[in-house]
């Protein structure tokens, strides 16, 4: 199964798809068919990244309550609104903190209905990995 993302007027695949010359011929024509338009093909230009940009920013700090909401079932699109963080943010959390927390959690003999922002802190003051 392919899965496409749909977020807001922007469509993407779950990941890069790769595709020859001879495929990507193949996906315009099938895709002008579906769409009955011409398809215009635009190279992504990538912007120009200036080195020691990032050192000016400094990322929040995630707090238990955020975290919490990390852990709930809402949709990515919801927890930016909520959050006001980035989607590459939201994923790159939870992608750390889900599952160290959650195993934490399970040793602990909690389950994940009764987590509170008071039970993250706990983890938080125990964990050994800092959680910016």
């Amino acid at each position: 199964m392919v899965k496409i993302q749909i977020n807001e007027d922007l469509l993407d695949f779950e990941a890069p798809v790769y595709m020859n010359d001879e495929y990507f011929k193949r996906f315009c024509k099938k895709i002008e068919e579906i769409t009955k338009e011409e398809i215009e093909i635009i190279p992504v230009i990538e912007k120009e990244r200036w080195a020691g940009i990032i050192d000016k920013q400094k990322p929040r700090k995630w707090k238990p309550e955020e975290l919490l909401l990390l852990l709930s079932p809402l949709e990515h699109t919801e927890l930016k609104k909520k959050l006001r963080r980035s989607e590459m943010s939201l994923v790159l959390k939870q992608g750390d903190f889900v599952p160290k927390f959650t195993s934490w959690a399970k040793n602990k003999g909690y389950s994940l209905q009764e987590i509170t922002s008071s039970i993250i802190k706990q983890y938080l003051e125990e964990s050994e990995d800092e959680h910016p």
